[in-house]
Formats: structure tokens, sequence, C-alpha cells
């Protein structure tokens, strides 16, 4: 990660990943080879660690680090991963471990080694879970599906893949539909990557998804599950309909009359968009928060005074105690949603609002929006990003722009040139505060 300040002369491309993988690799092999029973114990994912770290240190993008021409620069080429790497990660490396390295070495794909055959290593590692299901292989489940979503396949490869997962998750007398349950997680993952419509496997993983098990279940990935059906939602058919319709039927709550139909929105509205759009409306109340801002972001309802009023109860039920802070602050995160509402024009004028003026002491952006004339400029922060919000938008960029010295210094744009903002921050400064 230091190329642009270090000229290595000599040795490998690699720097010394080689040497921590001979260690590695030494060690995994004489617990393997003597069958020792260690798959369990954290050793070896203590010995991974560094190892896998340093294959994904060989990914770090040269655009995140600034150029010293005078020193040249390291060249380093992004590490293909073998079967033996592909088995490390899998079996020694936590989902959320691994997902935080990603993000710190700003991993956007992974390369393998042009022999390994992917599709029969997860075919192989299907029928293995399959065969001998324990809770915890869970955990191998998401990180081969994080795999399969960094690297790149071909049409076939794809549709083998697919076939592997439909074997893996379909239910007969000895695998239940909790099997599928495990795998929302890897199967969301491989979709965002690699969904085709016109895979019509992948019709059948949508005839599996609408299962009332899966719904009414205490989902711990619950947006995953609503993610796979809103992306397989092309591949629904008048069948596919029905079998949404008859488990919508069959509620026997006000809650599950509105989250049902929230989940299987795309499907439903696709068929009969009129019935279910005023269903929506009708049972608006038992909706949280984040499935109405959905409806609205994607303008499957307008905000009138049905959402109007919904929104005016919520924050009414949101009763704060004195000095008691809550996590996550809901109120917080409500009046926020909806002041982005408004920025996006979705809420289209304040008028709409009035229910907001009374939390204009407690929250500084509803008293920029209703008191422009005495708001304190100088409490912006450019750092929160719903300021660069406010800046971006055509509306109120000119009304903050007009008081810029209050709350823009030289310290700030310091902290931006470091490179300590976000790139959202960033953007906005330099196109439109700087200078």
């Amino acid at each position: 990660m230091r190329k642009t300040t270090m000229t290595k002369y000599g040795g490998t491309i690699y720097g010394d990943l080689f040497k921590l993988q001979a260690i590695v690799y030494d060690y995994y092999y004489f617990y393997k080879k003597n069958y020792l029973m260690l798959d369990w114990f954290n050793n070896v994912s203590k010995m991974c660690e560094p190892y896998i770290k340093a294959i994904l240190c060989t990914y770090y993008p040269d655009e995140y680090q600034f150029s010293n021409p005078a020193l040249g620069r390291t060249q380093v080429k992004p590490y293909p991963l073998n079967l033996t790497d592909v088995n490390l990660i899998i079996r020694h490396v936590k989902y959320k471990d691994f997902i935080s390295w990603l993000s710190y070495y700003k991993v956007f794909s992974l390369s393998l080694i042009d022999e390994l055959n992917i599709t029969e290593i997860f075919d192989n590692f299907c029928i293995s879970i399959r065969s001998f299901w324990l809770t915890e292989y869970a955990e191998y489940i998401n990180l081969f599906g994080k795999l399969l979503s960094l690297v790149e396949l071909s049409k076939d490869e794809r549709h083998q893949i697919l076939l592997s997962f439909l074997k893996l998750v379909t239910p007969d007398y000895k695998i239940s539909i909790k099997m599928l349950r495990n795998c929302l997680k890897a199967l969301w993952l491989f979709a965002d990557k690699h969904y085709n419509a016109d895979e019509s496997s992948y019709y059948q993983l949508l005839e599996l998804l609408i299962d009332e098990c899966l719904l009414t279940d205490p989902l711990d990935m619950r947006n995953d599950y609503i993610n796979l059906i809103h992306i397989l939602s092309s591949q629904a058919d008048k069948k596919i309909y029905d079998k949404c319709c008859a488990i919508i039927d069959k509620c026997d709550s006000e809650r599950k009359k509105a989250y049902y139909p929230y989940v299987f929105k795309d499907i439903l509205l696709k068929h009969e968009p009129t019935k279910w759009t005023k269903w929506i409306i009708d049972n608006l109340e038992h909706n949280w928060a984040e499935e109405v801002f959905d409806y609205l972001e994607k303008k499957i309802i307008p905000y009138n005074e049905v959402v109007s009023k919904y929104f005016e109860e919520k924050l009414k039920a949101r009763k704060e105690t004195p000095g008691v802070i809550l996590y996550p602050d809901n109120k917080s995160e409500l009046v926020n949603s909806i002041v982005i509402l408004h920025i996006l024009g979705i809420i289209p004028n304040l008028d709409s609002m009035t229910y907001l003026k009374r939390y204009c002491t407690e929250y500084v952006y509803l008293d920029f929006l209703f008191n422009p004339g005495s708001f304190d400029y100088s409490s912006i922060n450019t750092a929160d990003y719903m300021w660069c919000n406010f800046i971006n938008s055509n509306e109120y960029r000119d009304i903050i722009l007009k008081h810029k010295s209050e709350f823009w210094t030289k310290e700030n744009e310091k902290r931006i040139e470091l490179g300590f903002g976000s790139s959202f921050e960033n953007m906005i400064a330099y196109k439109y505060l700087f200078g």
C-alpha cells in the first residue's frame, strides 16, 4: 500500500507475500494431512489473517494513493487465488472480518488462477453442505457467496453456479425451507452481481422464495430477502402472482396485511397496479417508516394527506425520556428521512410539512428550513452529509452560499485538501466552496 513512496529493486512483484504464504501453507497442510481436527479453533484463523490481508493488499488501487514521480512506482499485480486460498478464506475467515478487509483495501474484484474450476468447486461445496449440514456452515455459505460476487464469470459458469445453488436450497424430505433462509445473503450477493433476466432457472428460485415461512421467520436477512424478490420480480408470471395473493389472503394480522404486500410489491403492481396501490394506502399505518420511505422514493404512492398524517403520528409516538440517549435514535432518523424526501422533491413544499415546525428547536435542519432568516449559519458543518445535500440542492444552495464566510474556513479547506473528507463532501467542496 506504500508503493508510491517506495521503489523495490529485485525480488518478486508480490514483495514478501510468498514468505507469508509458505508459513501459512506449511501450517495448513500439516494439520490437514495429519487429520488434526482444528477447524473450530481460532489458531488457524490467526495464522491466516495476515496472509489473506496480504493478498487483498495486492488489489489496493493506485488511484487511492498520492504519486511521487521522483521515486517512480513499484509495480504490484493483483494476486490470483488458488484452491488453497479459497479454502482458507471459506473455512477460517469470519464474514464480517472479510467484508471489513475488502473495504479497507478497496477490493472491488478478485481474480482466480486460470486452471481453477470454480463451478466444480462450488458444486462440490453445495453437495457437502447439504449432506453434512451444521448451523455454523451458514458463515461458509456467505463467504463463498461474497467470493462469487467478486469474480468475473462466463454465462455458462453463472448458469452452473445457479443450478448448484438450487440443488442446495430446494426442500425435500431431508432438507427444509430453512436451508433457503440460511442462503439468502449468499444468493443476494450472487444475484446482485450476476443476475441475468434471460436465465430461466431464476424462475425456479423465485418460486421457492414465495413462501410464508420466509416471511414469518424472524429474518436476520430481511433486506437480503426483499432485495432478492425485487430483482427476481421480472421473472414473475400469473402463477407467481396468484401464489403471492394466496399468502396475503391468509394474513391474520394488520401488520402482515401491510408487510407482505411491501415485500411482494414489484410482483403485485406488475399485474394489478390500481388494486395494490389502493391496498398500500389503506394499510399504510401498519407499515414501518422505512417501508413508507421506500414507497415514496420509488413513486409507488404520492405524498398526500394520508402520508402526511402517517409521519405526524409516528413523530408523536416517538416519546423521549429526559437524560436518556436512545440508539438508534429513531426520531432523528425519521426527521432526517423526511428532510431528504423534501430535498429530493418528493415532498414538494414546506406547506405540506408544517407538522415539523414544533421540532425546530430540536433539529438544526428544520430550523434552517423554516427559519432561514434567523438561522445561525455558523452551525453548518459540511462533514455532515445532510448539509452537503442542502448545498447540492438547487433550491437551497444560493441561500447557504450567501453565508459561506460564516461556516467555511481555511481549516476546512486544509482538511479537504489533505483528503480527510468523504467523496460526497469533497465533490461539494471543490464544486461550490473553494475560491
